[in-house]
């Protein structure tokens, strides 16, 4: 196996800021690849440098229910909102030991919060009512499923959205940088729900890259589909760059080929 020069893809990887697919087998040289990139990009204030955010469990559980007859535009929009929380909430555990004032932050956030909750006033308030927010939208998912049933969701889960973008350029502003917020996303090989897989297509597809680039770290045969919530098909050079961190992306072509020509041969 070819394994590639370990600073020229960080560099790759970072010195530029549109979206990417990394090609690389699910193994040690990738998973520590990710790891130096997570402690050399960390979020400074007052820097204009990117900032990685290694995302961890940012998809719904891949669940099915062949009894039921599920919208699929409610999973969508379930794993939209889900994914959104789960990026704030990496920003928000990232922020909380700079050296700014927190208030802005706080006080954008009240202007999500439902009118029954009780107004933020500190971080802890902030990162509580995140993880209340992500565990209600992955049991009322998993209700979904079981059921068919949402009535309740909204009743219950303290933000009921979160503008992305918006977001994520008021912290740029509050911590004073202006360059952007690079999400990793490591397909680890676990069976991911597809939709989860398709709001990162949207984002991908999206054109928020001056301040929010998808990275996505996967073998180039465990990304499911390219397509993203809305039907759109995401493409190569045109939506996303590609970078091969080992030989797995030319392996698998060598395997698409030889297969194909068996088929073409019968």
């Amino acid at each position: 196996m070819v394994i590639r020069d370990r600073e020229y893809l960080k560099k790759e990887i970072i010195g530029q800021s549109r979206h990417q697919f990394i090609y690389g087998y699910n193994d040690e040289n990738r998973k520590s690849l990710i790891k130096e990139l997570e402690i050399e990009y960390p979020i400074k204030v007052n820097e204009n440098i990117p900032i990685i955010l290694n995302l961890k469990n940012w998809a719904l559980p891949n669940l099915f229910n062949n009894n039921i007859e599920l919208d699929e535009n409610v999973i969508n929009i379930l794993s939209r909102d889900y994914l959104n929380i789960v990026i704030v909430s990496e920003i928000i555990s990232k922020i909380k030991n700079c050296d700014f004032k927190i208030e802005s932050i706080i006080n954008l956030f009240n202007r999500f919060l439902t009118t029954e909750y009780p107004r933020l006033t500190t971080l802890e308030d902030l990162m509580n009512v995140l993880e209340k927010t992500k565990e209600i939208y992955m049991t009322s998912y998993i209700k979904y499923i079981q059921s068919g049933k949402i009535d309740e969701f909204l009743k219950e889960v303290p933000i009921n959205f979160i503008i992305l973008e918006q977001v994520i350029l008021y912290i740029k502003n509050v911590v004073n940088n202006k360059s952007y917020f690079a999400i990793i996303i490591d397909n680890d090989g676990n069976e991911k729900l597809i939709h989860s897989i398709k709001v990162i297509n949207d984002l991908i597809n999206s054109r928020m890259n001056s301040n929010i680039s998808i990275k996505v770290f996967t073998e180039p045969d465990k990304w499911k589909t390219f397509i993203g919530s809305n039907g759109q098909f995401i493409e190569s050079i045109h939506d996303y760059g590609e970078i091969e961190i080992d030989s797995s992306n030319q392996e698998y072509t060598r395997k698409l080929k030889k297969r194909n020509s068996l088929l073409y041969d019968e």
